[in-house]
């Protein structure tokens, strides 16, 4: 998914060389076909490289550290910084107000195909400034708390609060961490009748994964949990699960898709909620196989008919990090396994 940004970088070296100074990396400068600078001040200036060639992915050779990551990885692992930020620099360096526009180019028939595009969820999603967020008080919710949501963990997923609805907020963001809506959980013990979730800004939910931009660094060519709700993702990042996501429904998206299968996972895992048809998770399995062909990707999911403990409708992520854990050790199935099926 960020092929074309990579691409535009590679074009122009010197927007390169500006987003490694504008986080401290010592003398980055363009030598023949690299880019060479040091990790700080002081350091060996050409210790660290990124090729100019043959290099689409924009992979940093870090020998001494032995790390070999994408731009945007690198950054985000030596300098401890958010993905989210990472982007707006390059955002920034390359001049646009959002990566739904790198696409742009010169408008054919007065633009009116450029205008169609914006309908279709996959080329364009209606993004916002950071600053909507100062419309929310940032502040420690003790029903997330309670409910197995640490402080740290509603630092890093921006959880606020609206004072006129009464509900707790949460961004949404995009696959290039830019906000795409808020969405609010009732603090108050909702009935029947009333909804639990609502968005006080509305988004297209199915153009993302929620959790995609917060966990970038740990869901590269690894396991990907894939959980119904966003609760069930601020969980487990407090359990030391960094590598989950959220559909925010329980049916997957052709673009969730390849979301999915643009980070080359080993496995994925479906995690979705208890007593949910398994049938439903299967006709998720079956959309997600297309795309896995040339990947070799394990599909697993949560067979829930093994577990007699936990109550109905509940989220694998609901009683703690034990729990999630002994699911996954011992509930877990592959599902070409299971039907006895094989690419």
């Amino acid at each position: 998914m960020f092929r074309d940004i990579k691409k535009r970088l590679l074009d122009n070296p010197e927007l390169i060389v500006n987003i490694l100074l504008a986080y401290d990396f010592y003398k980055p400068c363009i030598r023949y076909n690299e880019v060479r600078f040091g990790l700080y001040e002081g350091s060996n200036p050409t210790a660290i490289r990124i090729k100019l060639d043959n290099n689409d992915n924009l992979f940093v050779s870090d020998f001494s550290r032995n790390l070999s990551l994408d731009i945007i990885n690198y950054i985000i692992k030596v300098r401890n910084v958010a993905f989210k930020d990472v982007l707006a620099v390059i955002k920034s360096e390359l001049g646009i107000e959002s990566f739904y526009d790198i696409n742009t180019k010169r408008p054919v028939f007065g633009g009116f195909y450029n205008r169609i595009s914006r309908y279709n969820s996959d080329l364009y999603v209606k993004t916002y400034p950071e600053d909507v967020l100062q419309n929310y008080k940032q502040a420690y919710n003790i029903r997330f708390a309670k409910d197995h949501i640490n402080l740290e963990t509603q630092r890093i997923f921006e959880v606020g609060y609206d004072v006129e609805s009464q509900r707790i907020t949460f961004p949404i963001r995009s696959q290039y961490g830019e906000i795409m809506g808020i969405k609010g959980r009732a603090n108050w013990n909702v009935s029947d009748e009333e909804p639990k979730y609502l968005y006080l800004i509305p988004c297209t939910m199915s153009s993302t994964l929620y959790g995609y931009s917060q966990n970038f660094l740990y869901l590269q060519e690894d396991t990907i949990y894939i959980f119904e709700s966003e609760k069930s993702v601020m969980q487990c990042y407090t359990y030391g699960f960094h590598n989950a996501v959220a559909l925010g429904s329980n049916s997957l998206s052709t673009m969730q898709c390849k979301l999915l299968m643009g980070l080359s996972p080993k496995r994925i895992v479906f995690m979705l909620d208890k007593t949910l048809d398994l049938q439903n998770t299967y006709r998720n399995i079956e959309k997600l196989l297309p795309y896995t062909r040339m990947k070799d990707t394990i599909i697993s999911f949560w067979d829930w008919r093994q577990n007699t403990s936990l109550p109905d409708k509940a989220s694998p992520s609901d009683y703690g990090g034990e729990i999630l854990e002994q699911i996954i050790n011992t509930e877990v199935v592959d599902y070409e396994e299971k039907m006895g099926v094989s690419h």
